[in-house]
């Protein structure tokens, strides 16, 4: 169910293994009106199982391409299966081919420098648009 209810924020799960860019993304994410982070993870495998277990849960999915262990591309195949108001974009340091390419490719929605937040800031708050009712405009 998209998160069109009135009182449901947009919810996202962040894929980030550095725990300083994490923690940075997350208060600029949290300085967004309804806009709710529901999961972290720096692993595959745990943003994997997570996905599995909570595949409602979600909204927009935000993953880096290297991680602690593991790498974003294994979840982006675990989310393969996702609704169509879920999106899942890569916010990388690699935003070149062929790692833009192999994203694209697996079906990511989008793909975002990391030196560029600000773009991807913009695509949440569109997304959210997108998806919320007037209490969150």
């Amino acid at each position: 169910m998209p998160s069109g209810s009135d009182d449901v924020p947009l919810r996202l799960v962040v894929v980030e293994d550095n725990a300083i860019y994490r923690d940075l993304l997350i208060q600029r994410l949290d300085d967004l009106t309804c806009v709710h982070i529901v999961h972290t993870a720096d692993r595959s495998a745990d943003a994997v199982s997570w996905l599995a277990d909570n595949p409602a849960a979600w909204d927009l999915l935000v993953l880096d391409i290297f991680l602690t262990e593991g790498h974003g591309y294994e979840v982006l195949r675990a989310a393969s299966g996702r609704a169509d108001h879920q999106h899942a974009v890569f916010l990388t340091s690699y935003t070149r081919d062929p790692a833009r390419a192999q994203a694209l490719a697996l079906g990511a929605n989008a793909v975002f420098d990391k030196l560029n937040v600000d773009a991807f800031l913009q695509y949440v708050q569109q997304r959210r648009s997108a998806l919320a009712h007037a209490d969150c405009q």
